[in-house]
C-alpha cells in the first residue's frame, strides 16, 4: 500500500495532546520520508564528535581486554577456572569489538 491512497485522511487525536498525526494531501514519499525522519547525515562538528567518541571506546575496550589477557596468561597463580571465564570473554569482547569496527 502507499502513502498516496491514505491522501484523503486527516487524522487527529486531541485527547491526549501527545500524538497528532496529520497525513497531508499531494505530499510525495520523499517529502514525507524527509519530513518524519529527518535527513539521512549529520553535521561535520556531530559526525566529528560521535566518530571520536566511538573511537576512544574501541581503543579503550580493545586495550583493557588485552592487557586482562596478558595479565592472567602471564601470572600463574591467575590461572582458575574463573580466571579462564574471564579470559574467554576478554577474547570474545576484542573480537567483538574488532568486527563491529570493520562493519562485519
Amino acid at each position: 500500500m502507499d502513502l498516496g491512497s491514505f491522501s484523503n485522511y486527516n487524522i487527529t487525536n486531541d485527547s491526549i495532546n501527545q500524538w497528532v498525526v496529520i497525513v497531508k494531501e499531494n505530499i510525495s514519499q520523499a517529502d514525507l520520508l524527509l519530513e518524519k525522519l529527518g535527513t539521512r547525515r549529520k553535521e561535520l562538528p556531530v559526525t566529528l564528535f560521535l566518530l571520536s567518541v566511538y573511537g576512544l571506546m574501541f581503543i579503550s575496550g580493545v586495550l583493557g581486554n588485552v592487557c586482562t589477557c596478558v595479565v592472567i596468561l602471564r601470572n600463574a597463580n591467575l590461572r582458575t577456572s574463573t580466571n579462564y571465564y574471564l579470559l574467554s570473554l576478554a577474547i570474545s569482547d576484542v573480537l567483538i569489538l574488532i568486527t563491529e569496527c570493520t562493519g562485519y
